[in-house]
């Protein structure tokens, strides 16, 4: 999002609520297919929180309270680790323009990850003209501040 990593828990991009179904999205201007995913974890503590993540791509929004009706395309179900980075490959079959992550399970629950790069596949970008997506091989490193 922000492409920076901060060392403490003030710093971290996202975090939700205590809810049912905790969600991210975000609205590409055209449809995309996605490639792989790269989400990471804070640096400071709870990166084991991530898991159970279902990863969908369609043209419906997310609604606070419900499982995402959008096609899953990826499933991560962890947990991963504080500071770690995961790479999940996606299922590129669909395209859509709501990219949405949603931690699934019967708890009420937190969805938090300092920072998410999307890759969109690269072919279908080009043919609708938006740009090249980023080399997989420059994964962002965290940065750690004293």
């Amino acid at each position: 999002m922000d492409s920076f990593v901060g060392a403490r828990k003030r710093d971290f991009s996202f975090h939700t609520e205590l809810e049912q179904f905790p969600w991210f999205q975000l609205e590409f201007p055209i449809s995309v297919a996605v490639q792989y995913v790269v989400i990471v974890q804070r640096i400071d503590a709870e990166g084991h929180q991530f898991a159970n993540v279902s990863m969908t791509l369609g043209d419906n929004h997310a609604i606070h309270g419900q499982l995402s009706t959008n096609p899953e395309i990826a499933f991560f179900s962890g947990p991963s680790q504080t500071g770690r980075i995961n790479v999940i490959q996606c299922n590129s079959t669909y395209s859509g323009k709501y990219f949405q992550m949603q931690k699934i399970g019967d708890v009420f629950q937190s969805l938090m990850f300092a920072e998410i790069l999307v890759y969109i596949d690269e072919d279908l970008c080009m043919a609708k003209d938006c740009g090249r997506s980023p080399d997989p091989e420059h994964y962002p490193k965290p940065f750690i501040c004293d």
